[in-house]
Protein backbone atom coordinates (compact mmCIF):
# COMPACT_ATOMS: atom_id res chain seq x y z
CA UNK A 1 0.00 0.00 0.00
CA UNK A 2 1.27 3.42 -0.89
CA UNK A 3 1.04 6.07 1.78
CA UNK A 4 -2.04 8.26 1.31
CA UNK A 5 -2.33 11.70 2.85
CA UNK A 6 -5.10 14.24 3.15
CA UNK A 7 -5.58 17.49 5.04
CA UNK A 8 -8.72 18.29 7.00
CA UNK A 9 -9.89 21.50 8.65
CA UNK A 10 -10.04 21.83 12.41
CA UNK A 11 -10.99 24.46 14.93
CA UNK A 12 -9.14 22.73 17.79
CA UNK A 13 -5.62 23.45 19.00
CA UNK A 14 -3.17 20.90 17.60
CA UNK A 15 -0.10 22.72 18.98
CA UNK A 16 -0.22 24.20 16.28
CA UNK A 17 -2.34 23.52 13.22
CA UNK A 18 -0.99 24.03 9.72
CA UNK A 19 -3.10 26.97 8.47
CA UNK A 20 -6.14 25.58 10.32
CA UNK A 21 -5.62 22.06 8.98
CA UNK A 22 -4.18 18.79 10.22
CA UNK A 23 -2.55 16.02 8.19
CA UNK A 24 -4.17 12.60 8.09
CA UNK A 25 -2.31 9.65 6.62
CA UNK A 26 -2.57 5.90 6.19
CA UNK A 27 0.39 3.64 5.47
CA UNK A 28 1.52 0.06 5.78
CA UNK A 29 4.31 -0.55 8.27
CA UNK A 30 7.24 -2.92 7.73
CA UNK A 31 5.55 -5.29 10.21
CA UNK A 32 2.60 -5.62 7.82
CA UNK A 33 0.30 -3.64 10.11
CA UNK A 34 -1.47 -0.50 8.91
CA UNK A 35 -1.18 2.89 10.59
CA UNK A 36 -3.68 5.73 10.49
CA UNK A 37 -2.35 8.95 11.96
CA UNK A 38 -3.46 12.52 12.52
CA UNK A 39 -0.76 15.15 13.01
CA UNK A 40 -0.76 18.84 13.77
CA UNK A 41 1.94 21.25 12.67
CA UNK A 42 4.47 19.85 15.17
CA UNK A 43 4.81 16.52 17.01
CA UNK A 44 1.31 16.43 18.53
CA UNK A 45 -1.00 13.81 17.08
CA UNK A 46 -2.91 10.58 17.32
CA UNK A 47 -2.42 7.20 15.69
CA UNK A 48 -3.83 3.72 15.46
CA UNK A 49 -2.01 0.59 14.30
CA UNK A 50 -4.00 -2.43 13.16
CA UNK A 51 -3.39 -5.56 11.17
CA UNK A 52 -6.75 -5.03 9.43
CA UNK A 53 -6.51 -3.01 6.21
CA UNK A 54 -10.27 -2.46 5.95
CA UNK A 55 -10.42 -1.06 9.50
CA UNK A 56 -7.54 1.32 8.78
CA UNK A 57 -9.15 2.48 5.53
CA UNK A 58 -12.52 2.94 7.23
CA UNK A 59 -11.02 5.15 9.93
CA UNK A 60 -9.01 7.12 7.35
CA UNK A 61 -12.17 7.73 5.30
CA UNK A 62 -14.22 8.64 8.39
CA UNK A 63 -11.89 11.49 9.37
CA UNK A 64 -13.23 14.60 7.65
CA UNK A 65 -13.23 18.36 8.25
CA UNK A 66 -13.79 19.24 11.91
CA UNK A 67 -13.41 15.70 13.27
CA UNK A 68 -12.53 16.34 16.92
CA UNK A 69 -9.73 14.92 19.02
CA UNK A 70 -12.40 13.30 21.19
CA UNK A 71 -13.88 11.58 18.14
CA UNK A 72 -10.43 10.27 17.18
CA UNK A 73 -10.05 8.76 20.65
CA UNK A 74 -13.51 7.23 20.28
CA UNK A 75 -12.31 5.61 17.03
CA UNK A 76 -9.54 3.90 19.00
CA UNK A 77 -6.70 6.28 18.20
CA UNK A 78 -4.18 7.09 20.90
CA UNK A 79 -1.72 9.94 21.49
CA UNK A 80 1.34 9.47 19.32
Amino acid sequence: MEKRTKYVKTDEDWYPTDNGKIRIFITQLTTGDYRVAARGGDDFGFELDTRFKLLAESIFNTITDYTTQSQLIHMGMRYA
